[in-house]
């Protein structure tokens, strides 16, 4: 009889915290890069008659024999009731039987593991001493970024907040404020007011067109968009790749479903222009940011070897630290 470990959310926050997920993460990403690690083909289907967005994402790390996979999507009439609009689960299965042996809430996970790729870019690409940072989109991801800003750049005295819902904006202040008090919050009243004269933008909407004008953007300037996951979503200017060093988390997924779909498919860049894969960095195969004038874009759709690195970092975890549920299955 095969055993699942069950975590639920709450299991997840008492053990998985942003600096053991960052370092599970980076993990995935040099795998990945060094071809120890491979990426399934992504689903994303829309669901039309409840306006929703379903898929799945999977792979298989070799050097940690993790196979697994993530069913999550997008319910915006969630808004409506009592559930969040994003939904997920995420499966681990022995790769030498396919019998799986943990299941968890794949919410957190996203958010944290999507936390710590932004962390792990404003290491490489963002200035050291910059101090005014932009968040456009203030929701779960947007908070678990604004934690990956505070912890990764120290010298930020300044962010500006964007989002047309005053909820969110309340309650990311509230997230960075318990982070460090000393952070000055501007809440910005358009996507302008918020980017123009910041050294480093993150967008993590769910946007269908640009927020984010090449104009606004000056020299020396990080941008990491997170938003953008899907055919058709879009939150970056596309002229702004040409002037940019373009570093994606992988090159198919942000050729398809990124801000980078619309920079080529308006001609604007080629596929050889993007620069580096995070992974690449991270191994040391390519370089990060070489010079204090370089605007850079990370352009980060979500790998499904951050979702299995960053649940078998829980797994082993909650099996040490005697967290979660055991189900016969």
């Amino acid at each position: 009889m095969a055993e699942l470990l069950v975590l639920s959310r709450a299991d997840l926050k008492r053990i998985l915290s942003l600096e053991e997920t960052i370092a599970a993460v980076e993990e995935g990403f040099i795998s990945y890069a060094q071809k120890s690690a491979r990426i399934f083909p992504v689903v994303r289907e829309p669901i039309p008659e409840f306006h929703a967005m379903f898929g799945m994402k999977s792979g298989y790390i070799e050097k940690s024999h993790l196979l697994g996979t993530k069913i999550a999507g997008y319910w915006p009439g969630n808004r409506e009731n009592q559930y969040e609009p994003h939904q997920a689960i995420i499966i681990l299965l022995d790769p030498a039987t396919g019998v799986p042996y943990f299941l968890s809430d794949g919410n957190y996970i996203t958010q944290i593991r999507t936390a710590a790729a932004g962390s792990l870019a404003l290491q490489h690409l963002a200035r050291k001493d910059a101090s005014v940072a932009a968040i456009l989109g203030t929701g779960v991801q947007g908070q678990g970024q604004a934690a990956a800003l505070l912890t990764t750049l120290k010298l930020i005295k300044e962010i500006r907040l964007f989002d047309p819902i005053e909820e969110a904006v309340q309650k990311i202040m509230k997230v960075i404020t318990a982070i460090n008090e000393n952070v000055s919050l501007v809440h910005a009243s358009t996507p302008e007011e918020a980017v123009r004269g910041a050294e480093v933008v993150i967008t993590c909407t769910p946007s269908q067109q640009m927020i984010v004008k090449s104009e606004w953007i000056e020299a020396g300037t990080h941008i990491s968009a997170f938003g953008a996951d899907t055919k058709g979503k879009q939150e970056l200017d596309p002229e702004l790749f040409t002037r940019a060093k373009i570093v994606v988390d992988d090159t198919v997924q942000a050729r398809a479903l990124g801000d980078t779909q619309h920079a080529v498919n308006k001609g604007l860049i080629k596929i050889e222009d993007i620069h580096a894969e995070l992974g690449e960095i991270l191994s040391g195969k390519k370089s990060g940011r070489t010079s204090s004038d370089e605007i850079t874009i990370f352009d980060a759709t979500g790998l499904s070897v951050q979702d299995l690195a960053a649940a078998g970092r829980a797994f082993e975890l909650a099996k040490k630290k005697k967290i979660g549920t055991h189900v016969e299955i």
